[in-house]
């Protein structure tokens, strides 16, 4: 029986770990057609949940649907009528993020914005 609890609990601490330093501010700047674009992510985890915004000068958009297991995350937000999916993972402390729409895919890293 304590072959089965400790792994299981060590699993249990690891995501925990990972959700934690997911959760908090994050800030990114993509190549668009019209320029650079700066944007911000503020995710909160809850269990085996995150949620948040996702904003800039521009205004904000709040995410839902989404989900954190370890060091990979997914959640989903409307932009302009579409639909747009994030699929993410925590790697090296940056966020690798894949973002998947009708008009395609594109990949982009989003670093965490350290308190002042």
């Amino acid at each position: 029986m304590k072959k089965i609890i400790l792994p299981a609990l060590f699993m249990l601490l690891c995501t925990a770990t990972f959700a934690q330093k997911v959760e908090g501010t994050w800030t990114t700047t993509i190549e668009t057609e019209n320029g650079e674009y700066t944007f911000f992510a503020e995710y909160k985890v809850s269990g085996d949940a995150i949620s948040g915004k996702l904003y800039s000068v521009d205004g904000q958009v709040k995410i839902y649907d989404g989900k954190i297991k370890g060091n990979e995350f997914e959640y989903k937000f409307e932009l302009n009528y579409y639909t747009i999916k994030h699929v993410g993972k925590l790697v090296d402390g940056e966020l690798k993020i894949k973002s998947i729409s009708d008009n395609g895919e594109s990949e982009f890293t989003m670093t965490a914005v350290k308190d002042e």
